[in-house]
C-alpha cells in the first residue's frame, strides 16, 4: 500500500462514500477531547483511541488491497489469453477455426 492507492482509493467512485468518511471519522475521534474512556485515565484513555483507529484502519486497508486488485485485473488481460488477428485487433476470447492446419 502506498500514497498512490490511498489516491486512487479516495478518487474512485465505485467507492461508496461512508467508507472513505470511516477513515476521516476515525482520525477525528483519536484526536478529539472527547472519547468513550477519558484520555485523563492512563493508558486505559488511549488504548480506546488505538483500538478504534486499529478497526477503522485494518477495514480500509483490507478494503483498499481489494479495491486495487478488482481494478488491476479490470485494466489488465494475462498475455497468453490475448489473441492477435489479421486485422491487428486484441480479443480475450481466442477464435477456434476448422481445419488441421495454418489458413492464410
Amino acid at each position: 500500500m502506498n500514497i498512490a492507492h490511498v489516491a486512487t482509493y479516495v478518487r474512485s467512485r465505485s467507492i461508496a462514500r461512508w467508507k472513505k468518511v470511516l477513515g476521516v471519522l476515525a482520525v477525528i475521534y483519536a484526536v478529539a477531547p472527547v472519547d468513550l474512556i477519558p484520555d485523563l485515565i492512563p493508558m486505559f484513555g488511549w488504548l480506546d483511541d488505538l483500538g478504534f483507529l486499529a478497526v477503522a484502519f485494518g477495514f480500509i486497508a483490507r478494503d483498499m488491497a481489494k479495491h486495487a486488485r478488482e481494478a488491476k485485473q479490470a485494466n489488465e488481460t494475462p498475455p497468453a489469453q490475448q489473441v492477435i488477428d489479421v486485422t491487428g485487433e486484441r480479443s480475450a476470447e481466442p477464435r477456434v477455426t476448422s481445419g488441421s492446419g495454418p489458413s492464410f
